[in-house]
């Protein structure tokens, strides 16, 4: 890879320095695994536009910027209830909260957890000797396929470790709110999540990504998700980071047999963000679907990089990406749909549909199949466009103005994709940040 940042030896020295406080009392096995990541992530560093999975996405406004790491927050009494009252916190009855990238126990709840569901914190499940983590941690997200995902394993500090055990149905939807607080240096966050739900269960699970103020950080997260056999889980995901913001996150997940994983991924803020959406099916009769909606405007870059692969016959996958651009704004969006040898009756289907306010707003859209066998059915498709002047008409027609006709039109497009996300709280809560921030307004 081209290495970008201008001193790689900065987090060589942040790593050293994090080894120092308080990693040193980590169990050897995770400390071996920092040690190899940060060696990975060195001999490698940020990959440039050179590169076919980045040539639409220059990460200099992040790989050339210092940043250190966070201290435990002392949050004050206001902070504490500011965090508290906020919607998406105020809803999760379940929930881990973590400011900063630590877990903060005081806005942390649960009284509503299910028995049957393990939910703690990453390093108290590792200090514990769980044999569960230490098995499953950093065994589908590969630090040797992604610069990220190295860096994030080798800063691996916190992260939520959520465990459901099999043949339960978990009804509560669980919540992990990430917070950050800006400080006057930037920071950088490196939260990890670690989600096994047992064969036959059912689970809900909601990661959130927030800013109490605009500032400037960066926030790398890793998420490895497994769904066992017969197992069902609905993975909601909500980035509003700050304007000056940075975010890349890489979501690895691994079906098994007759498993059926749902994401929707919500996307709103940061100045520059990258999504990476990984699934596999590993499993005969496994369904994969991945929805996704971004509203972007000003000047905000948004990459959504997905992978789905088919890894044996009979699995089905259903991905739909939609896109609303105003401003200056430039969106990429790369869904890839693998088929490999000997996946037969494998049925697949792919949809990004972009909708530009802005004649200055700019979407790279690529979609792509790739087939190593006969017996299938697999499609994609990607539009960009402006509202549809006949559907404007349309609402003029019946006494509606021109920027109400607009907004309710744009308001349709998004709410495709809202619809399909089943926790009503969440839903609704997506529906009034979508109302926010339409250019348009929308009639009462």
């Amino acid at each position: 890879m081209t290495p970008l940042a201008h001193d790689l030896n900065s987090y060589q020295a942040g790593f050293e320095w994090r080894e120092r406080h308080g990693g040193g009392d980590d169990p050897v096995w995770l400390r071996e695994m920092r040690g190899k990541a940060i060696a990975q992530f060195l001999d490698t560093g940020f990959p440039g536009t050179d590169e076919e999975e980045w040539r639409f996405t220059n990460l200099a406004p992040i790989a050339e910027r210092s940043y250190r790491l966070p201290e435990f927050p002392t949050l004050e009494a206001s902070t504490i209830r500011r965090i508290a009252s906020l919607p998406v916190v105020a809803a999760a009855h379940c929930r881990l909260v973590f400011v900063n990238g630590y877990l903060i126990p005081e806005l942390s709840s649960t009284s509503h957890l299910h028995p049957s569901v393990q939910l703690q914190n990453i390093a108290s499940a590792a200090l514990t000797s769980d044999s569960i983590v230490e098995r499953e941690l950093s065994q589908y997200a590969a630090v040797s396929k992604s610069s990220f995902t190295a860096l994030n394993t080798a800063f691996l500090h916190d992260g939520a470790y959520v465990r459901v055990v099999p043949s339960q149905a978990v009804d509560e939807p669980i919540y992990l709110i990430y917070v950050t607080v800006p400080a006057a240096d930037p920071v950088m966050i490196f939260p990890r999540n670690l989600i096994l739900i047992g064969e036959n269960s059912t689970a809900k699970l909601v990661e959130v990504y927030l800013s109490l103020a605009d500032g400037i950080y960066w926030n790398n997260a890793v998420s490895e998700t497994v769904i066992g056999e017969g197992a069902r889980l609905e993975h909601i995901k909500y980035q509003l980071e700050a304007e000056s913001a940075f975010h890349i996150s890489t979501q690895q997940s691994h079906i098994g047999r007759d498993a059926v994983y749902s994401s929707t991924s919500i996307a709103m803020g940061s100045r520059l963000a990258r999504n990476n959406l990984n699934a596999i099916l590993a499993g005969m009769g496994g369904e994969c679907t991945l929805n996704g909606l971004y509203l972007i405007a000003g000047n905000q870059r948004l990459d959504n990089h997905t992978l789905i692969e088919h890894t044996v016959p009979e699995c089905a996958s259903h991905e739909l990406y939609k896109g609303i651009l105003n401003g200056h704004s430039h969106a990429v969006f790369n869904g890839r749909v693998r088929v490999r040898p000997g996946a037969q009756k494998t049925d697949a289907k792919q949809t990004n549909k972009n909708l530009l306010l802005s004649n200055d707003a700019l979407v790279n859209t690529q979609p792509q199949l790739e087939i190593y066998a006969d017996d299938v059915k697999c499609t994609h498709g990607a539009t960009i466009g402006q509202l549809d002047e006949e559907a404007v008409f349309y609402l003029r027609s019946r006494g509606i103005d021109l920027e109400a006709a607009s907004g309710l039109l744009t308001y349709g497009f998004a709410s495709d994709v809202i619809d399909r996300v089943s926790v009503e709280p969440l839903r609704n809560l997506f529906n009034d940040a979508l109302r926010e921030r339409l250019p348009q307004g929308l009639p009462d």
